[in-house]
């Protein structure tokens, strides 16, 4: 279990549960589109053995 603080996802918005997860070496990279249908954005985390690694926020 992976905890991700409340910041991390309090200002994501418009998500459905379609995502996708790739494998690098040890880590798990999981991205998402959200979109309300006027604007969008992509969301990626990348997830270590036992910790969050990194949150990105694409706005195309």
């Amino acid at each position: 279990m992976i905890e991700i603080p409340d910041i991390l996802y309090e200002d994501i918005f418009e998500c459905n549960n379609e995502f996708e997860i790739n494998k690098n070496k040890g880590d798990y990279i999981v991205h998402q589109w959200n979109s309300d249908g006027t604007g969008g954005y992509l969301i990626v985390w990348v997830l270590g053995k036992e910790k969050l690694k990194q949150r990105l926020i694409l706005i195309p």
